[in-house]
């Protein structure tokens, strides 16, 4: 109804956003993510939070495994970033593979060790 221009924005490195109560950092990985060329994965420091697409498959029953080249993209990068993080959220499968898609970061770690 009240028609506005689009706007975008080109995050090459990172961008923080904030305001009085909340605060999102967004991260361009890429090619860390051994997925896409271009990815970006979404930090909410004070919830210790990352919010990601669908890089780490970790099954909801059964010993955790040995990280794939995505997943360990993934804890690679919450690393380099040196970002504090309790638990991971994936919105990628929609439906129910198996997978978690809320993972606590300890899962993550466990499979970069097996």
């Amino acid at each position: 109804m009240e028609p506005k221009p689009l706007v975008t924005k080109l995050i090459n490195d990172s961008l923080s956003i904030k305001d009085d109560n909340f605060e999102m950092k967004i991260y361009f990985i890429g090619k860390q993510s051994d997925h896409t060329v271009d990815y970006l994965i979404y930090y909410f420091p004070s919830e210790k939070v990352v919010f990601q697409d669908d890089l780490a498959w970790i099954a909801k029953e059964g010993p955790i495994k040995k990280a794939r080249s995505r997943q360990a993209g993934l804890y690679n990068a919450i690393k380099n970033l040196k970002l504090d993080v309790k638990t991971i959220l994936q919105s990628w499968p929609v439906a129910d593979y198996g997978v978690k898609t809320i993972i606590p970061f300890d899962d993550l770690e466990k499979s970069m060790k097996d």
